[in-house]
């Protein structure tokens, strides 16, 4: 991810496996402090069957995100 993304922010997230979410930042974790050496977001999602749940996922999970905000 080529920018960092604040707790609070509204995004719209594009996977590569096709699934899309729309949620808020919980927090976002540059590459240097992550076990895996990707940016990684903490990522709430709105709705669906992981609605309210702390999802984590890296950059290479990623195919496209959008800021809502």
């Amino acid at each position: 991810m080529n920018v960092e993304y604040y707790p609070g922010t509204q995004l719209k997230v594009e996977f590569i496996d096709g699934q899309v979410m729309i949620g808020e930042v919980f927090t976002f974790e540059s590459s240097d402090n992550t076990d895996t050496g990707l940016d990684e977001l903490i990522f709430v999602p709105e709705s669906g069957k992981l609605k309210g749940r702390h999802v984590v996922f890296n950059e290479s999970e990623v195919k496209n995100i959008e800021v809502l905000d």
